[in-house]
């Protein structure tokens, strides 16, 4: 398939436009915490840093309301964010990031209800994981851990910005949403970005070659040696969890402008109000 010309990969510049909402945030360095050794968080501080245009998820209320807003940190202050998805893994079947890519497949109100109230495993103890929300693109550099610096980070909110696209392809006016690199290797979608039907073939495993690799670890070079960021993709509407989920449509963030091809840059319209 052809991709169109477009500002972002024609010129390497960035759109703008005089409507631009940013919101001032922090980085959730108690999440972090609860994830992996504290020390590493403070030793290995490019890999929680942020890194400018990357989506930011904020940590909402936990899934198990009985454990209140939040299990694992303080709601004082600027509200909570992260960026590196690279401590939801443990290599293990029932890790924090199985976890969710299971409840991003949950295809009806009474499966999503069933697989709340369920746990998961970090560092050896059951772990309640809490609802996360797209909170917006970093405009501002802020560290993981306030030892290594200041915590606040400036998020882009609302109007058009040029980001990286994910692995499979956008077409100009698609609906996008954000999504864990995970769940494409966990062979959810197929190769349009389509989430797949539930039958009797098993997925199959789906990871990236060297070449996308190393395009979309590119920003982060070799100072962050664990660091996993979020990428976007083309929404489809769906029945029954085929072609999207309920739990995908609510991580629906904007439109795109332009075509784009498999981590090609692209130029994104946040209008999540009008979703």
């Amino acid at each position: 398939m052809s991709y169109g010309v477009s500002l972002a990969n024609a010129t390497n510049s960035l759109t703008d436009t005089a409507a631009r909402h940013t919101v001032v945030y922090r980085v959730c360095t108690d999440m972090y915490n609860s994830l992996v050794d504290p020390n590493l968080v403070v030793a290995n501080k490019h890999d929680y840093k942020t890194v400018r245009f990357e989506i930011a998820v904020c940590i909402g209320k936990a899934f198990n309301k009985s454990f209140g807003i939040s299990p694992v940190m303080s709601r004082k202050g600027p509200a909570p964010v992260i960026t590196n998805i690279a401590p939801f893994s443990n290599n293990r079947p029932d890790d924090l990031m199985s976890w969710y890519v299971k409840w991003y497949d949950c295809r009806t109100h009474e499966e999503m209800a069933q697989h709340r109230n369920t746990t998961c495993v970090v560092k050896n103890q059951t772990y309640y994981p809490s609802e996360l929300n797209f909170a917006g693109f970093v405009l501002s550099d802020a560290q993981g851990h306030p030892t290594n610096g200041d915590t606040a980070v400036t998020l882009f909110t609302g109007g058009m910005i040029t980001i990286r696209n994910g692995r499979f392809p956008i077409v100009a006016g698609d609906e996008v949403h954000w999504y864990f690199e995970d769940e494409a290797v966990a062979g959810m979608f197929d190769d349009d970005g389509n989430r797949k039907p539930r039958d009797n073939t098993p997925l199959t495993e789906k990871p990236l070659d060297q070449q996308s690799l190393k395009i979309c670890t590119h920003p982060y070079g070799e100072r962050a040696l664990t660091k996993k960021p979020i990428y976007i993709k083309p929404y489809f509407k769906g029945i029954l969890g085929e072609g999207s989920t309920l739990a995908d449509k609510r991580r629906l963030l904007g439109k795109a402008s332009i075509d784009a091809g498999p981590w090609e840059m692209t130029d994104l319209k946040i209008c999540r109000q009008s979703m």
